[in-house]
């Protein structure tokens, strides 16, 4: 291809070794610039998140999730006229223990 570029009325022209030159100079620099391909390290899963009892799950309904194995938490929340403080504890892999206390908010 760089041939025929350089190439006028079937004759070389003294210009073809410095592309050339030219060229592969540009090729050779491409690729350092490159430099190496790292592979993507995928993020770690988000750990599940904890229901308004403190327990693993969604708003008031328990899931079949599990919290990292021996995870301790504490959650604190206030909903609907009551405070809620629970202890809860990622025991086994597939056990979780809570201990729950309620409060019922003063109301003026």
């Amino acid at each position: 291809m760089i041939r025929d570029l350089v190439q006028r009325d079937g004759k070389r022209s003294g210009v073809s070794g410095a592309l050339r030159g030219v060229a592969a100079a540009a090729v050779l620099l491409g690729l350092a610039e490159a430099g190496p391909v790292h592979a993507e390290v995928p993020e770690p899963p988000a750990a599940p998140s904890h229901n308004l009892f403190g327990m693993t799950g969604l708003i008031d309904m328990p899931t079949a999730d599990m919290q990292p194995d021996a995870q301790i938490s504490f959650t604190a929340g206030y909903f609907g006229g009551y405070y809620r403080n629970t202890l809860s504890a990622q025991i086994l892999p597939w056990l979780e223990q809570g201990y729950c206390i309620w409060e019922r908010a003063a109301t003026r």
